[in-house]
């Protein structure tokens, strides 16, 4: 596990808890309190949601170039960094569903 997180590299790790991070937070969004630690939760995060939205498939974007010119255990890690990535956009993205489907609906 130790080695599987030294790959992804130490803005990837950032990245992914921050992905992370907003995806234990989604549930709790979209309430109408903007006081205190509301405020991170009500207006922070679903703004954080929509730049990662766009961050992450850019990031697994360039992991591909990247991987094309790769050979060997290089091409190996970044299929593992594309798969980790894949995972948590979809699970941040299912875990955001309602909100924004909330959002539409309104």
């Amino acid at each position: 596990m130790k080695q599987w997180l030294h790959d992804l590299g130490p803005l990837r790790q950032i990245l992914l808890g921050l992905v992370l991070t907003l995806t234990v937070v989604a549930p709790f969004s979209g309430g109408s309190d903007h006081e205190g630690l509301a405020i991170l939760i009500n207006l922070v995060a679903p703004a954080l949601y929509v730049m990662m939205f766009f961050v992450l498939p850019m990031d697994m974007f360039m992991s591909y170039i990247f991987r094309v010119e790769q050979t060997g255990s290089k091409r190996v890690r970044m299929n593992h960094i594309l798969q980790i990535e894949l995972v948590a956009f979809i699970v941040m993205n299912l875990s955001w569903y309602p909100f924004v489907a909330k959002l539409i609906n309104a």
